[in-house]
């Protein structure tokens, strides 16, 4: 209706980009997932990112989410659908604590409808085998989960996809934000986008 021209599966390189010659570029590329920086061996590791792409560890599956929001707890929800036994331990002070209060209540009722245990207030301190090794935030007592089958990390920090952006710098006026610049929440992120655009467009009005 805006006569937005709108190409999909086209990858937006340098060249593709500089041959439209924009008058401003636009970098909302998101972020990918982080791992964690301590040893995992001989587990089977994933991503919340790759349980929501589709990826399906089966058994007895942890679930180590210091990201507080959904994607973590999502993903622990759709294994825990599928048939796995999940876990799902968090630093934080209780699961989903980024997530709006509102939204807690029937959230955690699906949490607890699919059996899934929540263990707060513990960060990850490796593993090996078929053994994961957590740490109580305020303790600092260690405790081991054990015939642990695979495990699914969720973490705060991301890795932004801003390779385009400084590659465009100094050749056209761009941009970097959403997650390419730094990980926050979607309402963040989409408050970020209109007032970008206002000021974009109100540049290319006074012109």
């Amino acid at each position: 209706r805006l006569g937005i021209d709108l190409r999909l599966g086209t990858d937006a390189t340098v060249e593709r980009v500089l041959a439209e010659r924009p008058d401003a570029v636009v970098v909302a590329l998101g972020s990918d997932a982080a791992r964690p920086e301590v040893a995992v061996d001989g587990l089977p590791m994933h991503t919340a990112d790759d349980v929501l792409r589709g990826a399906r560890p089966r058994g007895s599956v942890l679930v180590f989410d210091d990201d507080g929001r959904f994607r973590g707890a999502g993903a622990a929800l759709l294994l825990a659908r599928d048939g796995a036994s999940v876990e799902i331990v968090t630093p934080e002070l209780h699961v989903g604590v980024r997530i709006d209060p509102s939204n807690l209540p029937p959230f955690y009722r699906r949490l607890f409808e699919a059996r899934i245990v929540m263990t707060a207030n513990h960060t990850l301190v490796g593993a090996a085998g078929t053994v994961v090794r957590l740490r109580n935030v305020f303790t600092s007592a260690e405790v081991e989960r054990r015939g642990v089958d695979a495990l699914v990390v969720s973490l705060l920090r991301r890795i932004p996809r801003d390779g385009l952006f400084h590659a465009l710098r100094g050749r056209v006026d761009v941009h970097l934000i959403g997650d390419a610049a730094a990980g926050r929440p979607t309402d963040k992120v989409i408050l970020e986008g209109a007032i970008l655009g206002s000021i974009i467009v109100g540049l290319l009005d006074a012109y």
